[in-house]
C-alpha cells in the first residue's frame, strides 16, 4: 500500500509498453494513413474529403514537429479532423493481449505499481491508498489494466471494481477516451475498435468521444482538471514524472515552478549535520533517452532530480516507489 501521499505525472511513455505510440510516432502512425488505405477511407466516409486528407498528410510530413498536439496548436483549421484521427487511432491501437502479457509486465510500469497498491491490504484496501495520477495520455490503458487486474484478483462484481477504482484519482488533464464502466459497455469496450470494421460503422460515436480530447491551444491554463491537478500536486509528499517529455506548456499548466521543494540555497537550518539537505517533498522523475542538455535545464530550472538517461520507467519504479 502507498501511505505517503504521492502523485504521479505520466506521459506518452508510460503507455509505450501497452503498444501505443509515442508524440511522435502518433504523428507518423496519423501521418501515413490518412493519405491512402483503409483507415483514409474511413475518414472519407466520415465526411472529409480525399483533397483534405492528402493536404492533411502532407503537412504533417513536412512540418517537422515532434507531436500532432503541437502540430494542431498551430493549425486550428485541422483541428476537428485531428482530435478524430487521434480518437481513432488510439482505439484501433487498444490490443488487450499487449497489456497483459509478460513483456509488457517487465518494460512497463503497471505490474509493478499495482503490486505496490495491494501489496499489505489486499485487494479490498485498494481504494485506500494515498495516491493519485496526473495523465496527459488520451489513453485508458491505466483504467483497463486496474480493472481487470483488481477483477482476477478479487472475483467480485463490477460495480465492487469500478467503486474501487473511483477512490484514485486519475485526471486526464486534456481528456480521454471513454473510462468507468465504458469499459466494458460492449460499443465502448477496450479493443472493440480494433477491428476497423467498427470504426467505419460508429461514425457518429466517433466524433461524439473526439470531442472529450483538448488540444493545447484549446485547454486553458485553469481549467477544471488542472485545478484540481494543482491542488493535489501541493498537498503531495511525492511526485514522479514518469514517461514524460517536459514540454514547457505543461510545466506551466501544472505550476510546477510554485510548488515548494528542496533547494540548494537552504540556509542551514535545513541540514541534519551529514551535509544532505532535508526535502519538502521527493520530486523526482524519469529522464529515458532525453539530451544531456535538456536533462540538465530540466533540473536546474525546476529543481527535479532526473537519474540518467538510461533508467526506464520500470526500473525507476522499482528504485524509488518504497
Amino acid at each position: 500500500m502507498i501511505d505517503k501521499n504521492t502523485v504521479f505525472i505520466f506521459g506518452a511513455g508510460v503507455s509505450k509498453p501497452y503498444g501505443y505510440p509515442t508524440g511522435i510516432e502518433l504523428l507518423r502512425g496519423i501521418r501515413d494513413n490518412t493519405a491512402s488505405g483503409y483507415f483514409n477511407q474511413v475518414l472519407h466516409n466520415y465526411g472529409f474529403p480525399q483533397e483534405l486528407l492528402k493536404k492533411f498528410s502532407n503537412d504533417l510530413s513536412e512540418c517537422q514537429l515532434p507531436s500532432i498536439d503541437i502540430f494542431l496548436e498551430n493549425r486550428p483549421k485541422y483541428i476537428d479532423l485531428g482530435k478524430i484521427c487521434i480518437c481513432a487511432y488510439l482505439l484501433k491501437t487498444e490490443n488487450k493481449g499487449r497489456l497483459l502479457n509478460d513483456k509488457s509486465q517487465e518494460e512497463g510500469i503497471y505490474q509493478n505499481l499495482y503490486t505496490s497498491l495491494i501489496d499489505e491490504g489486499g485487494w479490498k484496501s485498494f481504494g485506500e491508498n494515498n495516491v493519485s495520477f496526473i495523465t496527459f495520455n488520451y489513453d485508458r490503458s491505466l483504467e483497463y489494466y486496474l480493472y481487470t487486474a483488481l477483477k482476477a484478483t478479487s472475483g467480485e462484481s463490477d460495480k465492487i471494481i469500478f467503486d474501487l477504482i473511483s477512490n484514485i484519482h486519475i485526471i486526464h488533464v486534456y481528456g480521454s477516451l471513454p473510462t468507468g464502466d465504458n469499459l466494458i459497455i460492449p460499443h465502448l469496450s477496450y479493443g472493440f475498435f480494433s477491428n476497423l470494421i467498427n470504426l467505419e460503422n460508429n461514425k457518429e460515436l466517433i466524433i461524439e468521444i473526439s470531442k472529450e480530447i483538448e488540444i493545447f491551444s484549446e485547454g486553458e491554463d485553469y481549467s477544471n482538471e488542472f485545478n484540481e491537478a494543482n491542488i493535489l500536486l501541493k498537498n503531495a509528499e511525492r511526485i514522479y514524472f514518469l514517461g514524460f517529455g517536459y514540454h514547457e506548456v505543461n510545466l506551466r499548466r501544472l505550476k510546477i515552478l510554485e510548488l515548494e521543494y528542496y533547494d540548494r540555497k537552504l540556509p542551514a537550518k535545513y541540514y541534519h549535520g551529514t551535509g544532505k539537505l532535508k526535502e519538502k517533498r521527493a520530486f523526482r522523475g524519469n529522464a529515458y533517452k532525453m539530451g544531456l542538455v535538456k536533462t540538465e535545464y530540466i533540473q536546474y530550472r525546476y529543481k527535479l532530480f532526473l537519474p540518467n538517461s538510461t533508467m526506464t520507467d520500470a526500473r525507476f519504479i522499482k528504485d524509488f516507489l518504497v
